[in-house]
């Protein structure tokens, strides 16, 4: 029988093409009983293959390649587990190591089988003779070590097995078949080169990179013509010597320490906090509606065994809670848990807001917990840290992910090393934009266009056919995002790991480690959170930030007003007006635009506001309207499905939930079952078949959409909670989410547009008042130091600590001369007077520039010599006039808008029609605004005709105008950058804004 075991596999990063699920594939036709994998360093794809071998009945052998040394030489070596402990123990080794000595190799555990590839030591000297170098070698083999023999279809292997039989006979060494398979067939050759093209960043031309021909995956017929039967016995003995069960190599979470001795179990610790929690949570005004889903949630969680979760993620909270970390109010179906809200971890009342537990954990589906939990971005790494240290450094790890190949990715980089058309690259994107989510062998075959630029070249071609094969392969690692597990053992007794960037991290991905035991904890970290808590710290908030009050009517005019600058899920342009049109009044509305603002649902979104702007609404049946009646009779969260099959079909809870997951995963199977159910359900709660039929069809349409209520109400909560503090605490909420965005110029502009609509005015930087952070003070934001492009951050504090050390700087003077002592440089003392920070002394910017030098004269005079500090007189300032026009125009190039001096309010007075670029305006609309010109890009159509693309600004956003035709012509010789005009513009549905009439105010 015949093995093929020497195959690296797509996780062998871009070193291979094969990836598992074709290599498993390839078993199966060829009728092997067995297949090897043997990637490079790593156990990456070892979970994966071994479960898809075991369910495809085929015995999985899984190696690892990786190096040693002999005499200072290197060579590759082959490490095959027999068992689980061999596996183990490889792991061990292997973390963060892949070079061995062949002393270390000689003392290897019996668990493991090793393997020389051709090509390793033993090539350079069976080839040479070297017959003394050989007798050293083989006399210290180990009957765990074998020589790998390469497939006789070249010549000098050919010539190496001849030889090498000769010392595998004298000193009775082990031997097995050992072919290298790096890609699927003879046809993906050209893909497999292009990967070490990329990997070496060259160039497909390049001829100083070697690539392995015939590596490809060979038929069993192959085999049987390349080895001898002898040989392929080999291989046969080979891998009955290899009995690995992964699937027993299992962990879980560790027990949570209570260290209560008055607490008889954990269970029982959980119960007793959930109730305490409940009674906090309702002012010790527990009703039985209450205690009763309590008790039936904490029926589940013990019942499914995750009390031990559930408490250390209690714990957790309690962490933070204590160390002043402020900890998202929640987000996905955890919120639908009422031990949730009593342990603290969620804080929204799932009873209020009609949520389901089942949606969360249901006790007819066997499944794991999933609690997201958001924390400050500044403070996640805190709050591993403490898990880690809880827990054990060795048990707690991050998750490993892999960045793939996606269908503009593999163009682009296919195109680059085959220097490629840039055309033709662009021409393909821009097709692959109108097919969302499908791959590059789909739009081919669908798209003409698409079709006939591929087919137009052989370049093109081969460009396509190279991208389509690597599409969707690894190409580097890097880390889930949020994912972090927790083990009870020792994570390397369990799963390989590596050390990346600081952080251990285990090397199966997230949906693999379920079924080992391992949960996974969403520890995300959101920036949105960190200005909440940023916020909070700089106020005087006098109730808890999650028990503020949730009907504020101001706060909702704010988001009606479009004002939804940096607020969570509602600043896009869409939403705005989403918003303007629904006028939300409670949470309950905000949930429901956040879920239908996506993909999909959108679609709803007419119906909806039709039906909230209508008094009177039509149902399918009467029973709809206390289901629906919150979402203006559109089915807008799965919950809404789970609800309609209990109360109509009878089904429970669970079975409901069911339901909704074959709904959303478009089970056929599955649903065609529930269907039947349903619909006799229906029947035997006495509503007519048609009704039921309908139903059916109904919840199966919006159920493709449907979105989790529970995480869109936690969504929607922290939405309102940033409208609330915009609204209520406005200079704050500006203050602190302008320092989130510092270096962000474009985002810092919007924000600072958005507060001076809000009443918000804004000072300069001021030498005595600005720190490196904005802050209000006198009724005014005051600009950070660190708004000034090219004042290094050095000088900044060196300024903040002369100041707070020796007092404010007394006029220029003093401020010169104490600085100066820091080493500050003319060109930073130059920006400073261009920005403005020295108004507040009474002299224009002019009369300080032209005066730097003779002060710099003065200081270099008298430094370090108080005698001529008497006798030496301080210069007076040469008085100069100043010229407004420029000095706004700098600041304005300083700053981005203009301060009091600001001629769009001046022009507007003048131009009462004139509208702001931020306004809404509908497509094809005639509209006059006055505008900043920032920028002119002078292009041709493809007829030849000239045109212009103008980025133009009012200081609010900024705009794209086009001119060209005619009345380009008309205007170019007006056009320049930085001069202000008055436009008569139609917006186009791309959003652009095409030149009806231009007239110069200002330049």
């Amino acid at each position: 029988m015949s093995v093929a075991l020497y195959n690296r596999s797509c996780y062998s990063l871009l070193q291979s093409t094969i990836t598992i699920d074709s290599l498993v594939k390839y078993a199966v036709n060829n009728g092997f009983s067995a297949v090897g994998i043997c990637d490079r360093n790593n156990f990456y794809a070892a979970n994966h293959f071994y479960n898809l071998c075991k369910k495809n009945k085929i015995q999985p052998i899984i190696g690892i390649e990786c190096s040693f040394t002999y005499n200072n030489s290197t060579y590759p070596v082959c490490f095959y587990p027999k068992n689980n402990q061999g596996y183990i123990y490889l792991l061990h080794q292997t973390f963060n190591n892949s070079v061995f000595t062949y002393q270390q190799l000689q003392n290897f555990s019996e668990d493991v089988l090793i393997v020389f590839p051709y090509q390793s030591l033993i090539y350079q000297f069976v080839i040479n003779d070297n017959y003394q170098q050989l007798e050293s070698v083989f006399s210290s083999f180990s009957k765990n070590m074998y020589l790998g023999l390469p497939a006789n279809n070249k010549l000098l292997a050919k010539q190496y097995n001849e030889k090498l039989n000769y010392y595998i006979n004298r000193y009775k060494l082990n031997s097995v078949p050992f072919d290298l398979s790096l890609y699927q067939s003879e046809d993906y050759f050209d893909s497999y080169k292009a990967l070490l093209v990329m990997d070496k960043a060259s160039y497909f031309d390049d001829e100083k990179i070697k690539y392995s021909s015939q590596s490809y995956l060979k038929s069993k017929q192959q085999f049987e013509t390349l080895f001898s039967k002898e040989q392929l016995f080999s291989s046969d003995q080979f891998s009955r010597q290899i009995d690995l069960h992964l699937e027993e190599i299992k962990s879980g979470l560790p027990t949570y320490q209570n260290n209560l001795v008055s607490i008889s179990s954990n269970s029982q610790y959980l119960k007793d906090l959930s109730l305490a929690g409940l009674k906090k949570r309702l002012n010790n005004n527990s009703s039985e509606q209450y205690l009763d889903r309590l008790n039936y949630e904490l029926e589940i969680i013990i019942k499914m065994g995750f009390t031990d979760y559930f408490l250390i993620i209690y714990d957790l909270m309690l962490f933070c809670k204590k160390n002043n970390i402020l900890v998202g109010a929640g987000r996905g179906s955890a919120v639908g848990s009422l031990v949730c809200y009593c342990l603290g971890i969620t804080h929204i009342d799932p009873i209020q807001y009609d949520l389901y537990f089942e949606r969360f954990l249901n006790p007819s589906r066997v499944s794991l917990p999933d609690i997201d939990l958001d924390f400050c971005d500044d403070q996640r790494n805190d709050v591993v840290k403490y898990l880690s240290s809880k827990y054990g450094y060795e048990k707690v790890a991050s998750i490993i992910t892999f960045n793939c190949f996606q269908n503009k990715s593999a163009i682009r980089e296919t195109s680059r090393i085959l220097k490629g058309t840039n055309s033709s690259m662009e021409l393909l994107l821009k097709i692959i934009d109108d097919y969302d989510n499908k791959n590059l062998k789909e739009i081919y075959k669908e798209s003409k266009a698409f079709n006939t630029i591929v087919n137009s070249s052989k370049i093109n071609q081969l460009l396509y056919k190279i991208a389509s094969q690597i599409e969707n392969l690894p190409r580097h690692v890097s880390i889930h995002a949020s994912g972090i597990v927790i083990s009870s053992k020792d994570l390397m007794d369990v799963v390989p790991l590596i050390n990346y960037n600081d952080n251990l991290t285990v090397c199966y991905t997230y949906d693999q480690l379920e079924a080992i035991g391992l949960i996974k904890f969403d520890i995300l970290s959101l920036r949105n959170l960190s200005i909440v808590r940023n916020i909070i710290n700089s106020i005087d908030l006098k109730t808890p930030i999650y028990q503020i009050d949730k009907n504020d009517i101001k706060s909702y005019q704010t988001l009606t007003n479009g004002y939804t600058l940096s607020i969570f899920q509602l600043e896009s342009k869409g939403m705005k007006n989403l918003l303007a049109k629904v006028k939300p009044t409670d949470l309950i509305d905000l949930a429901v635009l956040i879920a239908l603002y996506r993909p999909g649902p959108i679609n709803n979104i007419n119906s909806y506001i039709a039906n909230r702007n209508s008094k009177q609404i039509t149902y399918l049946h009467d029973d709809l309207k206390p289901i629906l009646a919150s979402t203006s009779g559109v089915i807008v969260f799965q919950e809404q499905i789970m609800e309609i099959a209990v109360k109509f079909a009878g089904f429970s809870l669970a079975e409901a939930d069911i339901l909704r997951k074959a709904i959303a995963k478009k089970d056929g199977d599955l649903l065609s079952r529930n269907r039947n159910k349903f619909i006799e359900g229906c029947i035997n709660n006495g509503y007519q078949y048609n009704l039921a039929n309908k139903l059916f069809e109904m919840i199966e349409k919006f159920g493709l959409y449907g979105f989790n209520k529970a995480h869109s109400f936690g969504y929607a909560f922290l939405a309102y909670i940033m409208a609330y503090l915009k609204t209520n605490f406005t200079s704050a909420f500006y203050c602190k989410t302008l320092d989130e965005y510092i270096g962000d110029s474009k985002k810092t502009l919007e924000l600072i547009a958005e507060a001076k609509l809000l009443n918000m005015t804004f000072s300069k930087i001021d030498i005595n008042t600005s720190i490196d952070k904005y802050l209000y003070k006198n009724g005014s934001i005051f600009l950070p130091f660190s708004y000034i492009k090219g004042l290094s951050s050095n000088i900044v504090l060196k300024i903040l600590k002369e100041r707070d050390e020796r007092g404010e700087f007394k006029d220029f003077f003093d401020f010169y001369f104490r600085m100066c002592e820091h080493s500050i440089t003319t060109e930073e003392v130059g920006l400073l007077i261009d920005c403005g920070a020295f108004e507040s002394f009474k002299v224009n910017s002019t009369t300080l520039k032209n005066n730097i030098f003779v002060l710099q004269n003065y200081y270099q005079t008298v430094s370090g010599n108080d005698k001529l500090k008497e006798t030496v007189s301080v210069p007076v300032l040469t008085n100069y006039k100043q010229d407004k026009k420029q000095e706004r125009k700098m600041q304005y190039q300083i700053y981005g808008f203009y301060f009091d001096d600001d001629p769009f309010s001046q022009y507007r007075k003048q131009f009462k029609d004139c509208v702001n670029s931020n306004s809404p305006i509908e497509v094809n609309r005639n509209v006059e605004m006055i505008l900043r010109i920032e920028s002119i890009n002078i292009r041709k159509t493809k007829k030849s005709v000239e045109m212009a693309i103008i980025s133009a600004s009012d200081s609010l956003s900024t705009v794209e105008l086009i001119i060209y035709g005619k009345r380009y012509q008309m205007y170019q010789n007006q056009l320049k950058k930085d001069i202000i005009v008055h436009v008569n513009v139609t917006k186009n549905i791309n959003g652009n804004f095409f030149v009806n009439k231009l007239e110069v105010l200002e330049d």
